[in-house]
């Protein structure tokens, strides 16, 4: 009976023990340029894939939430003269129904260079949702006054290129609906016909604005370029790329 107890008492210390090193996934992805490190906080590294070739790093999100909003803190020794600028890739997803997943046009809109603070050290990239208090959205940082600003003047500059290709994705999907799934959807989700037979009844002129579309922007590529010299006065530039 002692040597039972024994064997349990032993076991549950290794079963313990064991518990005890696994050790929490630390919250940041560390990337190392030769000159200076750069630390991403509050992040989940399992959530992304990280490649560093050279001067660049490559964080991709392999779920849904990017490196938009995030901080990025900047960690040297004898560098001097830091300075950070920042672009985007503003993308437009197309929605059709809720049996499939939303796509993304081939329209992009790739926004110029525009510098982007260094606070002590850190860098508190642009978000797109609003997930985090105290930053800034990426359309005020592009100098909109808020999202809807910046899908206005999307509509202004390129609503005819946007909407080409909306309508023909819709019009091509929605004609399929049609001649290949419809007893599947009769079966179990009419309502799929009749929104079908309602877009293809309209034409391309019925359509004025993005809301008319059924398509959301997005961000799917955002660049943070850090430059700065060393101790011994050799310019430097690192390239930071987030994917969505």
């Amino acid at each position: 009976m002692k040597l039972l107890q024994l064997s349990i008492v032993l076991l549950l210390c290794v079963v313990v023990a064991s518990g005890q090193s696994r050790q929490p996934e630390e919250a940041r992805i560390v990337i190392d340029f030769r000159e200076l490190k750069l630390i991403i906080t509050d992040i989940k590294p399992g959530d992304y894939e990280t490649t560093v070739r050279g001067d660049t790093a490559v964080v991709k999100s392999r779920l849904y939430e990017a490196i938009d909003g995030k901080s990025v803190r900047i960690e040297s020794k004898g560098v001097r003269n830091l300075t950070a600028r920042i672009s985007f890739e503003i993308g437009v997803l197309q929605y059709y129904n809720d049996d499939v997943r939303a796509s993304p046009l081939d329209f992009l809109y790739k926004t110029g260079w525009t510098p982007i603070a260094i606070t002590t050290n850190v860098i508190r990239l642009p978000q797109y949702f609003d997930n985090y208090e105290n930053v800034i959205d990426i359309y005020k940082h592009l100098g909109c006054a808020d999202r809807g600003g910046f899908e206005r003047f999307l509509e202004t500059s390129f609503f005819k290129k946007i909407k080409d290709e909306s309508y023909l994705r819709q019009k091509r999907f929605y004609e399929s609906v049609l001649k290949e799934r419809r007893a599947d959807y009769e079966e179990c989700c009419p309502e799929y016909i009749v929104q079908a037979n309602k877009f293809l009844a309209r034409k391309s002129s019925d359509f004025g604005k993005l809301d008319d579309l059924a398509v959301e922007l997005y961000v799917p590529k955002l660049v943070l370029e850090i430059r700065g010299e060393s101790s011994s006065g050799a310019k430097f530039a690192y390239n930071l790329i987030g994917l969505d």
